[in-house]
């Protein structure tokens, strides 16, 4: 008997083909379909789990498309760009005195911290608080175009 694992005897020939035969049908055992030749229908059985978890990723990407939904394109107050952080809070720190109600967002842009202020969907309505600003932290501040938070409930004008 020709053997095609080279120097190998014809009982480990056979050991390994009774081997891959039990390894078939052991795999074929535990199929998770009963396939019923006369109704033409595949029966799934599944872990009742498995509907909650795609619920719950259901759940989670509807978040993040609502917390997507609340930035769009506008305008902030650049107060400072420097290359030093410690000075960048200072500022931020010393803004938060003077202007509380005001967000403010303290940005790493290799190799500069830079410090902008507010949530304006306009350039109207950040020009008008640039003024207030200037007052404070001198003219190098000026108004540019950024990603803002959109506060719904805020954006809203009472109509009473």
């Amino acid at each position: 008997m020709l053997c095609i694992f080279g120097k190998h005897k014809p009982y480990k020939m056979k050991r390994f083909a009774l081997l891959m035969f039990c390894m078939a049908v052991g795999y074929s055992g535990f199929s998770q379909t009963d396939i019923k030749p006369d109704s033409g229908y595949i029966t799934i059985h599944k872990d009742p789990r498995l509907d909650s978890l795609v619920e719950k990723h259901r759940e989670i990407n509807e978040i993040t498309l609502n917390s997507m939904r609340k930035r769009q394109q506008g305008y902030r107050i650049l107060v400072v760009n420097t290359n030093d952080r410690r000075e960048a809070n200072n500022i931020k720190t010393r803004f938060y005195r003077e202007f509380p109600d005001i967000p403010a967002y303290l940005q790493f842009q290799t190799p500069f911290y830079k410090l902008k202020v507010g949530n304006y969907l306009t350039r109207e309505d950040a020009e008008n608080q640039l003024a207030a600003i200037r007052r404070i932290f001198g003219n190098s501040v000026y108004v540019v175009r950024d990603i803002v938070e959109v506060n719904p409930d805020k954006n809203l004008q009472d109509p009473y």
